[in-house]
């Protein structure tokens, strides 16, 4: 299938094992999406693993393409992405209705905090 093959996709649901979820996995993926108005993006993955750097730069490299269309984002995975990039997902994506993320219970006081900045920037 060539880059961006996946032109009038506008939701993506998918399932995989940590160990699936390779770097050229993960380009491959970007690659096929890359021209879909992807209006939802849910991904969960079972299985744990020791960091979330892959997962974090994955998931900004979705919000960078689509950040335009995204009403629904949603990542399921026991390593959960960062704080960071929960607020990047927030704060670039003007037409989200929907976040569905893990955030570790030690990280559960900045999350308010987190996500007050993000509402006073969605009111501007």
């Amino acid at each position: 299938m060539k880059a961006g093959g996946l032109k009038s996709l506008l939701s993506f649901t998918l399932v995989t094992r940590r160990k699936s979820s390779t770097d050229s996995w993960m380009n491959g993926t970007e690659l096929l999406l890359r021209a879909s108005p992807l209006e939802q993006f849910q991904i969960y993955v079972p299985d744990s693993a020791s960091e979330g750097a892959p997962a974090d730069t994955f998931c900004g490299h979705i919000v960078e393409r689509h950040h335009d269309h995204l009403s629904r984002f949603s990542f399921y995975h026991l390593q959960p992405i960062g704080l960071r990039t929960i607020d990047d997902v927030c704060k670039r994506c003007p037409r989200l209705e929907e976040l569905f993320v893990v955030i570790p219970l030690a990280e559960m006081v900045y999350f308010p905090f987190s996500f007050l900045g993000i509402c006073s920037h969605r009111d501007d």
